[in-house]
């Protein structure tokens, strides 16, 4: 198979599960939008359908064309795709609501979904009208207007539209699912409702597309997160596709190179002249800059800083791609037995992640050790399930009996890592100070000290890990659950340009316990230690 299309560690990952590039199978959907499709509006009006060579290369045939050797079954049930504004993805939408509806699915039900009608008969409208362009759609295809529905009669299918203004899940069994502008849908009950409604079907299709938003709460953000965990190697997932075109935050937004990093169309969907037009505007007015940001650049606004840019915490790592950081990790456990450390315990919530982060400032390494109920493996609203039965399944997170944090379990669990190490001193959120939790570690021996979470205790080892990671002093043997923690990680920073961790957004469902816990243990070692800025950590 063409190495082009191998893109990210879930690509490496499917080809091992069986799957391979049909590149000839992604093709003939272009030529469906080329052959059979034709522009309803603008300067293209009645011409073909042609795709530009990014929707081709980056976008459709990748979609389409990835298969499974035996079953031949597509290999992407749910996809997300974020662009910014003007570069023809609600005509590309339209166009794949009229493909799966006349894809030879029978009964194939197709939806075209938003956060409200308005906004999901966009996309349906200009199907309709890609429908009556084309003399072939048009003899086969039934619209009904008042009802906002196409029918395919010879395969009893249907293209409708759906918001969440009025919708009920009962009986809906879904081929297609085409999410326009999901950043506007406010609540998640929609999303929540559909996500499952395939099952039944082997190549149902959840396909999200959409430009950046400002809520960090909400499921396009969750979905936007989620994406970027895929394309950077934190989160493996064989099944989901990703694609996002967005400038740095870094960039210049009034570089033409950055409008091209957000606007793979530019030049042909949207001219030069109207970006320039656009940013010169955006140099004039603070508030016209965040607009340009968000809908020209695709970049999410009103957001804390990510803490590490894409590819640097990787990059801390001597390990190969294909080298297996299970075993390094069991030999690092054998070979620290008995040294000292000290320890981070962020107990986080009693719903979800627990984590304890060792730290051996001699050895300079990070050994981490992470719980979660197991209840919340199965939960349908938390977003982070099927990683979690993941991690499980791997041995690097640790599943409790019931719907909340067994800290009984957690607690022998500690027991047993005090046995192997000397745990010197565990710090642990001063607002647990006194939690039955931590009482009963001072009972069992620990020495429990309370660490504030505010800028006074966390800017010292904060500055500490920053500048180990970005130096690339760190060796972290990508351990997942602390990648994701670390793809996860946002920064807050007081007038003084003191730092403190903190998660993307206050209700993001994206945790970073292990990171929280390293800063914690690495701050204590840097009090008793005298541990410098030049100290060399390595985390496993």
């Amino acid at each position: 198979m063409n190495k082009k299309w191998i893109r990210t560690a879930s690509d490496e990952a499917a080809v091992k599960a069986g799957y391979r590039m049909n590149e000839a199978r992604g093709r003939k959907v272009c030529e469906y939008f080329a052959d059979v499709l034709r522009h309803s509006k603008g300067k293209w009006a009645g011409q073909p359908f042609k795709l530009l060579p990014w929707q081709k290369s980056k976008f459709i045939i990748p979609l389409f064309g990835w298969e499974h050797k035996k079953t031949k079954h597509r290999r992407f049930n749910i996809g997300y795709v974020e662009v910014a504004k003007k570069n023809g993805k609600s005509a590309i939408c339209s166009g794949i609501s009229t493909y799966l509806l006349v894809d030879n699915e029978r009964g194939a039900e197709v939806y075209n979904a938003a956060g409200d009608r308005k906004q999901a008969a966009i996309v349906f409208n200009e199907a309709r009208n890609m429908v009556l362009a084309s003399p072939d759609l048009k003899k086969w295809l039934k619209i009904t207007d008042s009802q906002k529905r196409i029918d395919y009669m010879r395969q009893l299918s249907f293209l409708t539209v759906m918001s969440s203004e009025a919708y009920t899940a009962e009986g809906v069994n879904m081929y297609g699912l085409i999410f326009d502008e999901l950043h506007t849908q406010k609540k998640r009950d929609l999303w929540d409702a559909l996500r499952y409604s395939g099952a039944a079907r082997d190549e149902s299709l959840l396909l999200a597309v959409s430009t950046a938003g400002w809520d960090q709460s909400s499921i396009c953000y969750e979905q936007y997160r989620y994406a970027q965990g895929v394309l950077e190697g934190t989160i493996e997932d064989i099944h989901f596709f990703p694609l996002i075109y967005e400038a740095d935050p870094k960039d210049d937004p009034f570089d033409p190179k950055t409008w091209r990093k957000a606007n793979p169309g530019l030049g042909v969907t949207i001219s030069k002249d109207k970006m320039a037009q656009a940013a010169n505007e955006a140099r004039q007015s603070p508030r016209k800059l965040q607009a340009f940001r968000r809908y020209r650049l695709n970049q999410w606004t009103e957001q804390e800083d990510r803490w590490f840019p894409p590819g640097v915490w990787a990059k801390c790592t001597a390990l190969k791609r294909r080298d297996d950081p299970k075993q390094w990790r069991d030999e690092q456990l054998i070979e620290l037995y008995g040294y000292q450390c000290y320890g981070g315990l962020d107990l986080g919530s009693t719903s979800d992640i627990t984590a304890l982060v060792l730290f051996f400032p001699h050895e300079s390494i990070l050994l981490p050790w992470f719980w979660v109920p197991e209840d919340a493996m199965s939960d349908p609203k938390n977003p982070n399930r099927a990683q979690y039965r993941t991690w499980v399944d791997q041995g690097y997170l640790t599943a409790t009996p019931g719907n909340v944090t067994d800290y009984d379990h957690v607690r022998a669990d500690v027991n047993e890592v005090g046995g192997h190490y000397r745990v010197l001193e565990l710090a642990v959120d001063r607002l647990f100070q006194g939690a039955q939790l931590c009482t009963q570690l001072m009972d069992d021996g620990f020495e429990v000290i309370a660490f504030g979470q505010g800028y006074y205790s966390m800017a010292a080892p904060c500055k500490l890990f920053e500048e180990g990671v970005l130096s690339g002093r760190f060796e972290h043997g990508r351990n997942p659950i602390l990648n994701w923690n670390a793809a996860n990680v946002a920064v807050k920073t007081d007038p003084a340009g003191s730092m403190k961790p903190t998660k993307p957004g206050k209700s993001s469902p994206y945790k970073i316990d292990g990171i929280v816990a390293s800063i914690m243990a690495l701050g204590r070692s840097m009090l008793q230690e005298g541990e410098t800025n030049e100290c060399n950590v390595t985390v496993i």
